[in-house]
């Protein structure tokens, strides 16, 4: 039999589809359906009974298996000019890729089947092709890889299409639709998952949104997919898919929100990961294997009809579907969409609800041909689901033909648990619960806590941990969340702008190597690359005895990885872990960890760049401090809680004096302290005298998006510095626009090129808002080539990637960006073509010229670094923002450091990264408050070296309370966002911007006593009895007071204060303590910074410390005269030398 036609249904018209299916119909001819199938016509049902239809998958459907489908030669059309060399024929064969490609692949190996099977039914041939037995002899010694191409947020769901909806919270091989889909989680292999808002527009707004997504609850596995199937002496194990996708819930509480592949910073990231069912359907088409498939699964027209009868169709509709129903056929009373999971289809997808929950299908297998036999069942599963299948051996005899099978499957939701029990005391509950769980599961227990604090993580069924969590030594049980990484000019900032706002000459003291010396910074992170220049250990002592941690070897990682300046390396990864390069080893291939550690403590490197931009010596802040790296992170996946909390657990005990932490939750979803790993293990570091440093996230510019906000936890929010990466566009009449963005463009300097902007290229049938935006496959090459095109970014549905891939692959010689004006400051890299990003005003400008001009022309400029930019620093738009979600009573983020487009060390292996014939960038550019919050830790090691007998409280307290808050224009520092600039506020910058030189000598400072956390914990719902839990030794007669409320959270020793009011002439009164540093004998006085509409009192107005009064106290009363929603201001002691400056905020809740 042979292929005769091919009709691609996409743009053709309806009715010439109808007429085509109707005429080849009559000529018994195989028809191949393209990208969009047409359902429902009567030419398809008159045709269903006689003709193979073989529809290629549309974007985001079903597919039931893979073929060939990229760079496949076939022949073309000999008029083809376009794709002519010049001076040559038209090519008789192009290369092209797409699922229409792989789809004649099937087709052909079916016409074959059918050839060589002339007496089998439609159905029986197309059955054995798309189902078990054409991947009997699937391609199972290798992992089927995917590209990661595109990772998007997206607005409005239900005005998405298909494509959108695919894309969003997905992975794609560019053209390739993967599953699951989005109306029914039954059937095949569909589309991923949606969940609404924008990447850092909308998506805060989730917190007040029930949002249900297809992926597992943490507690449950993510998707369950397996593969069962029956083998015997001549045939392979034919694979059965079972997919068992749960939801998700996001809870007003923020728990269980992450699910294995979530966003990363709101950016783009490519790579690879293992395919699974969801990609490739049962596997890649194979040529031989159909021949002699043993078995077969003969899908009726009675499944198809009691599929409708689920999608909502009754008896008398599909009477009108199909003239002649088989006999006595209804529609069940009811249908519903277990009846999918029912047809007796090769593969096969259920939903579970909830865990421990049962499903059973059945299954009918044909034999082919007359072989006797005894097929075995072999079922592939992970430990979280069980599967039986009944009989677990089907006999075929000469006259047995059919026989059914029944399968079942139960989610026991043995996921991963964390299990707190509080300060380290005796180890003998511990082990007891832990032994009982090993005697039970192998590998069940994945972290034990045993150093610092107590506890374990295990893998538990829900009724399991339920069970644990009653045990009298237990604090909390639950499960084990996913954190996500919040990603040299920045060090001569610092100190020149507080240099520039004090009138203080330039002093070169700070610079020298010996800043932190032996301090002990712990970087919990995505590892490190220990090659790098940055961490080498010219000049620096031996290890300090006191480091009790060591450097574990793993996969290209050894002993001799570390040195004097990188003296410890661990990592945590599951017992039982597929071994890849990327685990089972300290080594970064996140590339994030790398960046951190070098900002924090590197070694100075003279000659840094990236590839000549920023160029300079790159040094850490503290280039004396020794660097110790804890792992926590996964390529692709995130940072679990229970390795974090293991590593917590492991620095307290090697003897860290700073945590350097740049992960947490999305914004506004941030967990109570029980069942917060980060806050948990911060807790216990801080009560061990170590300071801990947190990233307040990557969310901003939106409100209550901070995260990490423990009081015992020192929280950053991120600013620019006055280093602007900038590229030019000249235009026709030699006029400038200054973009940004990092783009090496080799483009003449002279406008010459052709401009336009990307409407006016854009392909007839696709829509002006697409085209606008320069969505993939929207643009006309013909009108593209050899043009600079013009790009709006009217949504966040495509990345920039996306946008300047259209417009090189149709032909575009540069690329502009039109982005709102806030984002220019994270100076995105464009790639190989020449492009710039600019803000939608000079966009308006651009746009004006081409439109008031007869031939517009320019040119882009390769992109420059620009010094001394002023203003700066400027709050980063996507730096989190206060308040905090759960108290006006604690003021966050704590304080803000340099951010955005941030030079350091970068791992030598990158090669997406890597320039056309250059080698890869051994320095990079990277922007976010993992950027700001190394800068921190930096400082805070260097006090640490210069005042060993600092507390962490009194560390923190200094550099707050020195903080700056004026722009290098001596004016207040602002925020440059999207609707324009304005005055920061604390609950953008916190205490302001970190110094250098002022935390050196800060006068006097505010000690947070661990009573103070203590009263906090009471506040939040905690007892005396958990709070014994969580610290065996409590201090003298501590106990909850029994009115514990959110005012007394304002009570804590802290640097800031923050006040809720409830009404207009309300009095809040709070308390402070402050403690001398230095001179001995000293009068301090109180200037009150506040709005009109707010009194505020200071009592006593003055403070005098003398050599025998070392601690004095204060208190502070709040009385608004009008309800406004918050009011700012500053309580600042001067005694001539120093100034103690503590910012506030009173706020109606």
């Amino acid at each position: 039999m042979s292929l005769k036609v091919v009709v691609r249904v996409g743009s053709t018209y309806f009715g010439r589809v109808t007429e085509a299916i109707t005429e080849l119909t009559a000529k018994k001819t195989v028809i191949i359906l393209g990208n969009s199938v047409v359902f429902g016509t009567k030419a398809l049902e008159d045709s269903y009974s006689k003709l193979h239809i073989i529809g290629a998958p549309p974007i985001a459907s079903s597919s039931a298996m893979e073929a060939p489908g990229t760079v496949i030669l076939a022949a073309w059309r000999t008029n083809d000019t376009e794709l002519t060399r010049s001076g040559q024929k038209p090519p008789l064969f192009n290369i092209d890729s797409g699922t229409s490609m792989a789809c004649p692949h099937v087709s052909a190996i079916i016409a074959i089947l059918k050839s060589q099977n002339i007496e089998n039914s439609r159905r029986k041939v197309l059955r054995r092709s798309l189902g078990v037995q054409i991947l009997s002899r699937v391609y199972r010694q290798s992992y089927l890889r995917v590209q990661l191409v595109s990772l998007l947020c997206f607005g409005r769901p239900s005005h998405l299409d298909r494509q959108r909806a695919f894309r969003a919270f997905g992975f794609e091989n560019a053209h390739h639709g993967q599953g699951p889909g989005l109306s029914r989680d039954k059937l095949g292999i569909k589309a991923r998952f949606m969940v609404p808002g924008s990447c850092y527009r909308v998506r805060m707004f989730l917190l007040h949104t029930l949002i249900h997504a297809m992926v597992s609850p943490i507690q449950k596995e993510k998707r369950a997919f397996q593969a069962f199937g029956f083998g015997n002496a001549h045939h392979g194990q034919g694979p059965v898919r079972v997919v068992t996708p749960s939801y998700l819930y996001l809870s007003m509480d923020g728990s269980r929100y992450y699910s294995r592949y979530f966003y990363k910073n709101n950016l783009v990231y490519n790579g690879e990961y293992l395919a699974t069912p969801y990609d490739f359907g049962a596997g890649v088409a194979t040529m031989s294997g159909p021949l002699k498939p043993g078995l077969v699964y003969e899908t009726e027209i009675t499944d198809y009809l009691q599929f409708l009868c689920s999608t909502g169709y009754n008896t008398s509709k599909i009477k009108l579907v199909l003239k002649t129903v088989p006999n006595n056929f209804s529609c069940p009373a009811n249908s519903a969409d277990e009846l999918v999971s029912n047809m007796n289809y090769p593969s096969i997808a259920v939903s579970l609800s909830k865990a421990r929950e049962t499903k059973k299908v059945t299954r009918t297998v044909t034999r082919i041909g007359d072989e006797e036999s005894v097929y075995t069942e072999t079922i592939t599963t992970p430990d979280a689901l069980r599967v039986q299948v009944s009989p677990n051996k089907v006999k075929f005899t000469s006259k047995t033909k059919k026989l059914s099978y029944q399968a079942t499957s139960q989610e026991e939701g043995h996921g991963v648990y964390i299990v707190y029990m509080g300060s380290k005391g005796s180890s003998e509950e511990h082990l007891q619960i832990m032994s009982s769980i090993t005697t039970r599961r192998k590998n069940a227990v994945v972290h034990s806590y045993k150093n610092s604090f107590s506890g374990f993580a295990a893998r538990l069924s829900d009724a399991e941990a339920q069970s644990i969590a009653q045990h009298p030594g237990v604090v909390s049980v639950f499960p084990d969340p996913v954190f996500q990484l919040h990603t040299t000019r920045s060090w001569d900032f610092l100190r020149d702008q507080y240099n520039l706002l004090h009138d203080i000459p330039y002093s070169s003291g700070w610079n020298s190597t010996s800043n932190g010396a032996d301090t002990i910074i712990g970087i919990f992170d995505s590892g490190i690359w220990p090659e790098s220049e940055s961490f080498n250990d010219k000049g620096i002592g031996p290890v300090p005895s006191r480091w009790k941690g060591t450097c574990t070897r793993g996969y290209d990682f050894n002993k001799s990885s570390c040195n004097r300046k990188l003296i410890g390396a661990r990592f945590y990864d599951d017992p039982g872990e597929p071994i890849t390069p990327a685990t089972g080893t300290a080594r970064d291939y996140e590339k994030h960890g790398t960046h951190v550690a070098a900002i924090a403590a590197g070694s100075p490197v003279a000659g840094a760049s990236y590839y000549g931009l920023a160029g300079g010596a790159a040094k850490g802040g503290s280039p004396g401090s020794r660097i110790a790296v804890y792992r926590i992170c996964k390529l692709y996946y995130g940072c679990s809680g229970s390795a974090i909390m293991k590593a917590f657990d492991d620095a307290i005990a090697d003897g860290v004096d700073i945590i350097n932490l740049s992960a947490g939750q999305p914004g506004g979803a941030e967990y109570e302290f029980s069942k917060n790993p980060i806050a948990i293990g911060a807790f216990h570091a801080v009560e061990k005298g170590i300071l801990v440093v947190g990233s307040g996230g990557n969310d901003g510019p939106l409100e209550e998006t901070v995260v990490n906000v423990a009081p015992w936890i020192f929280t950053v929010g991120a600013t620019t510095i006055d280093r602007n990466i900038e590229t030019h566009i000249l235009l026709g009449g030699n006029k400038l626009i200054k973009g940004g963005g990092i783009s090496f463009s080799d483009l003449q300097k002279s406008p010459v090129y052709p401009l336009v902007d990307s409407l006016s290229v854009k392909l007839y049938s696709e829509s002006d808002g697409d085209a606008r935006d320069c969505e993939p496959d929207t643009l006309d090459e013909h009108k593209v080539k050899g043009k600079i095109i013009v790009c709006d970014h009217l949504d966040d549905d495509y990345s920039l990637e996306e946008r300047l891939d259209e417009v090189k692959k149709k032909g575009g010689i540069g690329f502009i960006l039109i982005l709102p004006d806030d984002e220019l400051i994270t100076a995105p890299k464009i790639g190989s073509l020449p492009g710039a990003v600019i803000t939608q005003g000079d966009g308006i400008k651009i746009l004006s010229y081409i439109n008031s001009t007869r031939n517009p022309v320019a040119t882009i400029l390769p992109t420059v670094s620009v010094a001394n930019f002023k203003p700066a620093p400027v709050v980063a738009f996507f730096s989190s923002r206060g308040p905090t979600y759960n108290t006006r009573n604690l003021l966050k983020p704590d304080i803000v450091a340099p951010g955005t487009a941030i030079l350091a060390a970068w791992p030598a292996n990158d090669k997406e990264l890597t320039r056309p014939g250059q080698e890869p960038p051994l320095f990079n550019i990277a922007t976010g408050t993992s950027m700001s919050c190394a800068h921190v830790s930096a400082i805070a090691a260097t006090l640490k070296a210069r005042n060993p007998t600092w507390s962490q409280s009194a560390i923190r307290s200094a550099m707050m309370t020195t903080a700056f808050q004026e722009s290098n224009l001596k004016s207040p520092m602002i925020v440059n966002s999207a609707y324009g600039e304005y005055l920061a506020t604390p609950y953008d910058f916190g205490a302001g911007v970190a110094t250098m030189s002022g935390p050196l000598k800060p006068g006097l400072v505010y000690e947070t006593e661990i009573t103070d956390y203590l009263q906090f914990l009471c506040s939040t719902g905690h007892n005396t009895s958990t709070i014994k839990l969580i610290l065996k030794t409590l201090p003298n007669n501590f106990s909850c007071p029994s009115n514990s409320s959110d005012d007394s959270v304002s009570n804590m020793n802290y640097p800031s204060i923050a006040v809720s009011l409830s009404k207009v002439r309300e009095t809040k009164e709070v308390t402070r303590t402050l403690t001398r540093i230095g001179e001995e004998e000293s009068e301090y006085t109180a200037t009150i910074t506040a709005p009109d509409a707010l009194r505020v009192e200071v009592s006593p107005k003055k403070l005098k410390f003398t050599s025998d009064t070392k601690k004095l106290s204060y208190q502070v009363t709040f009385k608004p005269m009008s309800r406004e929603r918050e009011f700012f201001g500053s309580i600042t002691w001067t005694n001539g030398n120093f100034k103690v400056r503590s910012p506030f905020v009173a706020s109606f809740w």
